[in-house]
This record gives C-alpha cells, structure tokens and sequence, in this order.
C-alpha cells in the first residue's frame, strides 16, 4: 500500500512498495467513480483500484493539519484530479501565470482563470481563497482562487472536477 504525504501545495513525497508515478505527479487524489461526477473529500481511508482503477495500487492519503483535500477518479476519460487549500492560506492579491487545468467535454483547454483562454500566456492578479489544482492531464499544480475560505463543500464545488 502507498502512503502520501500531502501539503497544500502539492509539495509532498510518497513511500513504501513501487511508487505509482501518475499518483505521485498528482499527489492528491480526488475520487470520481465512473457512475458519479461528484469529488470525494480526502479521508484517510485507503483508495483501491476498485475505486479507481487507473490507480496501479492501493493508497492511503494523508493531509497536513488545517489542510482539506478532494479527489476524482474519470476512468472514461483517464484522469485523476486533485485539489487541496489550507484555512491557513493567503488570501492577498498575488500575479500568477495563466496555466491549464482541465479539457472540457467538448475538447477545450480550460484555465485557472477565465481570462486566460483569450492569452494563454499572461499572467492574472489573483485575489481569494487559494486553492490547488492538479491532474494526470496537466500534471502541474496549478493555482485557483475562489472568493470562499478553505473547506470540503469549497473544494468539492470546484469547476474543475467537472470538466474531464
């Protein structure tokens, strides 16, 4: 069984038995059954392939404290998602690059920010509750901000599991 060890920015290692690569590019995994659309909140229970099965192995997801964590499993769609927000976190105004976070069911790139699918390549100033994104399509953590401080109900609404 996996263990990771997941900080709110996606900084985190994984230990014990063969390390399953796209999990660990992901670090946090959002559960989304094949029958559902909804994120799961991470709960330290372990996740089997029977959950997800483009998981190689069963893993156990642990967060730091104050951290919440949600994950989805798209198995039509081969992605894993994953999001994470401390209630510790920033919420001041910072400049951040436009960068992906997920294809929409008609194909289109979707942004951590609307204003980004007219210039991909700019930069933003963001300002809310920050939250981090990350999938097995876009590997990358990204940054996404809501004007809704860190929780379960915050993260599992994100936009972002509801794309592919």
């Amino acid at each position: 069984m996996q263990e990771c060890f997941l900080q709110p920015f996606f900084l985190g290692f994984c230990i014990g038995g063969e390390i399953d690569m796209k999990l660990c590019r992901v670090l946090l995994v959002v559960l989304w059954s094949v029958a559902s659309t909804a994120a799961e909140v991470v709960g330290g229970d372990p996740v089997s392939a029977e959950d997800c099965p483009l998981l190689s192995q069963d893993v156990v997801l642990r967060l730091s404290a104050g951290v919440s964590g949600a994950w989805a499993c798209n198995d039509d769609a081969q992605t894993i998602k994953v999001a994470t927000c401390s209630q510790y976190g920033s919420r001041k105004s910072i400049n951040y690059l436009c960068a992906p976070v997920a294809v929409s069911v008609d194909g289109d790139v979707r942004y951590n920010y609307a204003g980004c699918e007219a210039d991909p390549s700019s930069s933003v100033t963001l300002a809310g509750g920050r939250f981090f994104v990350s999938s097995s399509a876009f590997a990358a953590p990204t940054l996404v901000v809501l004007d809704a401080l860190c929780g379960d109900s915050a993260l599992t609404s994100l936009d972002f599991f509801s794309e592919n």
